[in-house]
């Protein structure tokens, strides 16, 4: 079925696409990874949560989307081959963060964060930056707000570190 979808422009299109939403559940789950102390007991749909990211690494790895991006990557004719090399390469990036330096980063060294996963911008350099009403956001998380929550920038409580 994979040869069958990369034998098609839109299929590998698709694949591309599925690719970006699986870096943007990553980049939740580190960042819910990082401040789980701090959410856990707050919320009580955590574990539920979770849940859902586990469940989406169950598919990457079930429907070999991984290896289907390198197809991807090593397929000259396809025309975006960097596009999916970077975006293996990013999603690598991300699964390779440790949660201490990212306190390090966040709580020690006050470096600039995502607005929305409050992560920061500097140890995930790869990742595209916007600035969206004077906050800097990841690009795939504004895009993702944008187009599923509210045209308008998330109205989050500010993170006061000290």
């Amino acid at each position: 079925m994979q040869h069958q979808i990369l034998l098609d422009s839109q299929g590998k299109q698709n694949i591309l696409a599925l690719g970006e939403i699986y870096k943007v559940v990553k980049l939740i789950g580190l960042s819910a990874k990082v401040y789980k102390p701090f959410v856990l007991p707050n919320v009580s749909n955590f574990p539920q949560f979770l849940g859902v990211l586990d469940e989406c690494d169950a598919l990457w790895s079930k429907l070999g989307l991984e290896e289907a991006i390198k197809r991807l990557s090593n397929n000259v004719d396809f025309g975006r081959s960097e596009t999916a090399e970077a975006l293996i390469t990013s999603i690598r990036n991300i699964l390779d963060i440790d949660t201490v330096a990212v306190h390090n980063c966040v709580f020690i060294q006050h470096k600039s964060i995502c607005q929305l996963s409050l992560l920061p911008e500097e140890m995930l350099a790869d990742l595209k930056t916007v600035l969206w009403g004077e906050k800097a956001y990841f690009l795939n998380l504004a895009n993702l707000w944008a187009n599923l929550i509210s045209c308008d920038p998330p109205q989050l409580p500010h993170l006061q570190v000290s």
